[in-house]
């Protein structure tokens, strides 16, 4: 079972193995904004976009979660996800 450890002033799960935080972009009520978030092994990624400015992100290892949501900073800005083998 996975435990909840704080790295960098962020509560991740201990299968997140670094994460950046990007706190000139920290925003009252919301979660701490990340520059960088690296992970061990994980049993599922899930990625879904929510609207146009806004993608939720769950990174999966047995019961825990790790959620990331990645959006715009203004309502005129439209986000597109893309991904290729590399």
């Amino acid at each position: 079972m996975s435990d909840v450890v704080e790295l960098e002033g962020i509560e991740v799960w201990d299968f997140v193995t670094r994460v950046n935080p990007e706190p000139e972009n920290d925003r009252p009520n919301l979660m701490k904004a990340i520059d960088e978030i690296v992970t061990g092994p994980l049993d599922s990624f899930h990625i879904e976009r929510m609207d146009d400015g806004t993608y939720w992100m769950a990174l999966s290892k047995g019961e825990n979660r790790q959620l990331i949501v990645v959006s715009s900073a203004t309502l005129r800005a439209k986000i597109v996800a893309r991904t290729e083998a590399d």
